[in-house]
């Protein structure tokens, strides 16, 4: 056989000969089966599974089951987050049920309890994963700063750059932050939020030495304020996040809206 096929339920048998080593296809049987991904199909037929998955071709070239399904299994994971946030900034975190992102994801409730433990440990690994790009780039900042505006336009622009890659992620940060303080999504995003504020006040305090920390941390959250009104009209389609306007905005931020005339 050349290539083996994983579709939404295709039957793969693996012959012993094939996979030399006992110890490597037990393994992957047992994750497999942990994540709610393999199922024993056929009497004795014991090399034969269910993978409930679609979308991934395995070359020949894999020497044992347990390659091959670390494939199957980081495939699985991927497609649950993206389900997930694609669904939970479409319609809200609170809208959206385990089952219809184990159906939009094509994978079984168990692949994503095996994973995430639960809803709440989706919206958590995805803003683990998701926001940290954004704040290693405003970590970076905090560098001392000779220009003060150009510091302010940095922070501007790094927001700006994360917004435009992340958009259906940063909707969701955002109707989260606005999200009771008691609920779920607020509880596993919120500290996201507090983490980039006390990053921007570590900008400011370089930019602006002469300033304290409560005044920092109060500038710190109008600049985040401004920069997410412009995200909340560019994810409505109203505005570009342009050289410009990140320009504009930290002169505004700076010295007043009456400044730009």
């Amino acid at each position: 056989m050349d290539q083996i096929r994983l579709d939404t339920t295709l039957r793969v048998t693996a012959q012993l000969t094939q996979i030399p080593k006992l110890g490597s296809r037990a393994r992957a049987r047992r994750r497999a089966r942990a994540a709610g991904l393999l199922a024993p199909k056929g009497g004795h037929d014991r090399s034969a599974i269910i993978l409930r998955f679609g979308g991934l071709s395995l070359n020949k070239g894999f020497r044992n089951q347990s390659s091959a399904l670390e494939i199957v299994l980081t495939k699985v994971r991927t497609r649950l987050l993206k389900s997930a946030l694609r669904l939970f900034s479409k319609r809200g975190y609170d809208a959206v049920g385990v089952q219809e992102i184990v159906v939009s994801a094509k994978v079984t409730k168990p692949a994503l309890y095996h994973y995430f433990g639960s809803k709440r440990g989706v919206i958590e690994s995805l803003f683990e994963e998701t926001v940290e790009q954004l704040l290693t780039a405003l970590q970076r900042l905090g560098q001392p700063h000779g220009d003060c505006e150009a510091a302010i336009e940095s922070v501007v622009e790094t927001f700006f750059a994360f917004i435009s890659s992340n958009p259906a992620f940063y909707r969701l940060q955002l109707a989260l932050y606005f999200a009771p303080v008691e609920s779920e999504g607020y509880k596993a995003a919120g500290k996201y939020y507090i983490i980039q504020r006390e990053l921007v006040v570590n900008v400011l305090r370089t930019a602006l030495p002469s300033q304290g920390q409560r005044a920092a941390e109060w500038k710190a959250t109008t600049l985040i304020g401004l920069i997410n009104c412009c995200a909340a009209a560019y994810l409505n389609e109203e505005i570009a996040l342009t050289k410009d306007v990140c320009k504009s905005l930290a002169r505004q931020f700076l010295h007043g809206a009456i400044s730009e005339g």
